[in-house]
């Protein structure tokens, strides 16, 4: 998963079972997309 604007990247592929732990530091959306499925979008929403 990488972050649109490329400031939140996990490891390019994670294995199952795998966690990516990231700490927000402000409100907002944060789009994303797949490392191994460019096509693949999402956004995180932090309250």
């Amino acid at each position: 998963m990488m972050s649109k604007d490329g400031k939140i990247e996990s490891k390019p592929v994670m294995m199952a079972g795998e966690k990516f732990v990231w700490k927000a530091d402000k409100p907002g959306k944060i789009p994303y997309t797949c490392s191994i499925h460019p096509g693949m979008d999402g956004s995180i929403t932090v309250k």
